[in-house]
């Protein structure tokens, strides 16, 4: 798991299903442990995907597209998981077993999850969706998740 954005927040070193050591923002360490146990891969996590990007807008005099005007005020609050897109999506239909039921498959309301697989183009100018699921959901619900995941 790279560490995208630049880091903001206090991390813990894990090691990685592959044997590789990674930081990981400490409010987000049990919920990646479970998830890989869950043998699900994980690309990148934020505990706070909107502070860290106001953060870095802050602190650097030419900050990266990414956190230009809006983008942390919209994921302000919210954390972030980039996983595989077929990982992603399995996880997401298992929660729908769960209590996370609605807030998985709502849109739009107060603690409902967002998910993006962003459109790319290949080196041929073909558009396609990219294979990297973004999900993002409220960071008040971490700790549940974690929890929840358990009994998955």
């Amino acid at each position: 798991m790279a560490s995208f954005p630049p880091q903001v927040h206090d991390t813990a070193r894990l090691v990685t299903p592959g044997g590789g050591s990674v930081d990981i923002d400490v409010e987000m360490v049990g919920l990646v442990q479970r998830v890989w146990e869950l043998n699900y891969s994980t690309f990148v996590c934020c505990q706070d995907l909107g502070e860290s990007a106001g953060a870095i807008r802050n602190r650097d005099n030419h900050p990266p597209t990414y956190v230009e005007a809006g983008f942390a005020e919209y994921y302000d609050g919210f954390a972030w998981l980039k996983m595989p897109l077929d990982d992603g999506l399995d996880m997401l239909n298992r929660l729908t077993e769960t209590s996370f039921r609605e807030r998985v498959t709502t849109r739009w309301t107060p603690g409902s999850w967002r998910l993006h697989a962003p459109l790319i183009t290949s080196q041929v100018g073909k558009v396609m969706v990219a294979r990297a699921a973004h999900i993002h959901f409220p960071k008040t619900q971490i700790t549940e998740l974690t929890y929840v995941l358990r009994s998955l």
